[in-house]
């Protein structure tokens, strides 16, 4: 009996330990379909980013998010999200100049949408939405212990008595998303708004999961603004200087230009915050939570182009 207690314990605590692994990143993407007098319906879309080479178990074929209100942290509902046709998609990584091996660095795009859509009632204070898992992945080289770091992704939409509003949408996930060792990368994302609202853009720490985790994967936030706790960086890392190198990452506030130049090869955990301003009033924010290798890149010249290009 001891023994056979003994194994149980050693396999709970590795299921635990590899629950989620394979998760590096994800966010939210929130569209209203008909704004009303009292109440108004949004469709939901949550993207989620799996490393296909150390994942210890495949992407999910459902998730369950939480809306919850701004301000009483009560859940307003809970949704579940399935993955579109059943299965993920790898993201294939590369340009003309360099091609990741895909020993290493693959990367696989789940995207989860509600058979419904959903109707919020007009709350002063607005709504948030919340997916989490648990846990990160242990090659991560910028977070203090990240196997015990859960990730939570995260957007805030006002108001549906403000009127039409959907969230920014951060776009397709990059052919590009990877650094290379000692070389200076300028990228963006591909953000767009559909109401035309003001976008202000900065680098975050990731968030870690929040209270009550274990309940359909969603639990209410706790304490302030962002109502979820940041994961904690290691030693040398920080929010001014995430990853490491010279120049340090950096984003352009207005443009949501990201400047990169790690100095090591690893794994860096990082999220991007957009916050959505109408008439110079902050009206809610989406964030991308990402993992990206820093890898030896061997970068060709390929013909018709020069150095300047090949430092974009």
């Amino acid at each position: 009996l001891l023994k056979f207690l003994f194994s149980f314990l050693i396999i709970l605590n590795f299921s635990t330990c590899i629950y989620g692994t394979h998760i590096i990143g994800g966010d939210f993407k929130v569209t209203m379909t008909n704004n009303g007098t009292s109440s108004s319906v949004y469709d939901i879309q949550l993207r989620l980013y799996r490393d296909d080479v150390n994942g210890a178990v495949n992407m999910p074929a459902s998730v369950t998010i939480g809306i919850y209100q701004v301000g009483t942290n009560n859940l307003q509902t809970l949704k579940t999200l399935y993955l579109n046709g059943g299965s993920a998609s790898l993201v294939p990584l590369g340009d003309p100049c360099y091609t990741p091996n895909p020993s290493i660095v693959r990367i696989e795009e789940g995207v989860y949408s509600g058979l419904g859509s959903v109707t919020l009632p007009n709350f002063s204070m607005g709504y948030y939405l919340h997916y989490e898992t648990c846990c990160r992945n242990g090659l991560i080289d910028n977070l203090s212990t990240p196997t015990s770091d859960g990730i939570s992704i995260f957007a805030l939409i006002p108001d549906p008595g403000l009127g039409q509003n959907s969230s920014p949408d951060f776009g397709d996930y990059p052919l590009d998303a990877y650094f290379c060792v000692n070389n200076v990368k300028n990228f963006t994302w591909p953000v767009t708004d559909p109401d035309g609202d003001q976008l202000v853009y900065s680098l975050v720490a990731p968030l870690d999961q929040g209270v009550g985790f274990g309940t359909g994967n969603s639990g209410p936030g706790a304490g302030a603004y962002p109502f979820y706790p940041a994961c904690v960086f290691a030693g040398g890392y920080g929010t001014t200087n995430m990853i490491g190198g010279t120049p340090p990452m950096s984003i352009d506030a207005n443009t949501g230009e990201i400047t990169a130049s790690p100095a090591i090869q690893g794994f860096f955990a990082f999220a991007v915050r957009v916050e959505e301003f109408r008439n110079g009033v902050k009206i809610g924010e989406v964030r991308r939570d990402a993992q990206y290798a820093s890898l030896p890149c061997i970068i060709s010249n390929p013909p018709g182009r020069g150095i300047k290009d090949l430092k974009k």
